[in-house]
């Protein structure tokens, strides 16, 4: 499989440097700091697209989303 359409998460970051995870799932459980919760069914492209909707409503949550693959990230 191709780095394009393997799975990727979206990893956040809040003004103190804590990681988080998009969790997929709607109101207060839509991060989480379990990696394990991360939503794991989005390309490269895909991943990307959500990250940039999210980032630009970064002054509401206070979160900087970016892509990385599901497999082999650092936490």
């Amino acid at each position: 499989m191709s780095i394009e359409q393997a799975p990727h998460v979206l990893r956040a970051l809040d003004a103190h440097g804590n990681v988080s995870w998009w969790t997929g799932r709607a109101g207060a459980d839509w991060v989480s700091r379990d990696r394990s919760q991360a939503f794991a069914d989005l390309n490269r492209d895909g991943a990307r697209r959500r990250a940039l909707q999210f980032n630009a409503r970064r002054g509401l949550h206070g979160l900087l989303f970016i892509a990385i693959p599901a497999k082999g990230d650092p936490e």
